[in-house]
């Protein structure tokens, strides 16, 4: 997995499945949070899961912190798991265009 940073927006490469990803992950959106981000975009374009780690830290930052998320998801299978965890609208998932 690889990731990068633009202003508020987090670009991720390849799959989220591993502990390393979800602590990478963590600590990416924490330094914005840090530096007084109030909302985050992801661009997860190829992923096709997501860990259960990442979708609670991700929960609590939405639920606790207060801050906006919007996922542009690239694989249908990520979209088809979050319409099953009822979190396409508390995750603001849209579908990534070409």
């Amino acid at each position: 997995m690889e990731i990068n940073v633009h202003d508020r927006q987090i670009e991720i490469k390849g799959n989220i499945k591993t502990l390393e990803n979800y602590m990478t992950i963590k600590e990416t959106v924490q330094a914005l949070v840090d530096r007084g981000a109030d909302s985050i975009s992801f661009i997860i374009g190829d992923s096709l899961s997501m860990t259960s780690s990442v979708i609670g830290y991700l929960m609590k930052l939405v639920n606790v912190d207060g801050i906006h998320i919007t996922m542009y998801v690239g694989d249908d299978r990520l979209i088809d798991l979050m319409e099953e965890l009822s979190l396409v609208q508390i995750f603001g998932v849209k579908k990534l265009r070409g």
